[in-house]
């Protein structure tokens, strides 16, 4: 699974994506709580020693999220989910010998046309 997560991480299709280059910052002081503070505030931060604030795109600030850790929870258990299932299917570096089937058409599980499902 480690493998697994590391290749996404590195594949474009994730590094092209805008959430891959996201950042939540919380518990932001007063002074800092609007658009042009928040780009202050990273102004003042340094990775590797280089000034990361003219690198900034955008930012944006978030208010009233009572719900928001609710949603990062239910997340994470997709994610959880997701990934016990990748854990069977793959089975060791593997693909299992049997791809998940559905059944197209047809009424109460009769007839029909049974298809296998795609991953994407």
């Amino acid at each position: 699974m480690v493998q697994l997560r590391t290749r996404w991480f590195r594949s474009p299709a994730y590094q092209t994506k805008i959430y891959s280059r996201t950042l939540m910052v919380t518990q932001v002081r007063k002074d800092y709580r609007s658009d042009e503070g928040l780009v202050a505030l990273m102004g003042k931060l340094k990775v590797d020693g280089i000034k990361i604030g003219p690198l900034i795109d955008c930012t944006s600030i978030g208010r009233r999220l009572q719900d928001f850790p609710e949603m990062v929870e239910d997340h994470n258990a997709a994610v959880a989910d997701l990934e016990k299932h990748l854990v069977k299917y793959l089975k060791g570096g593997k693909m299992g010998n049997k791809r998940p089937t559905v059944r197209k058409g047809g009424f109460l599980g009769m007839g029909g046309e049974k298809k296998v499902c795609s991953l994407s």
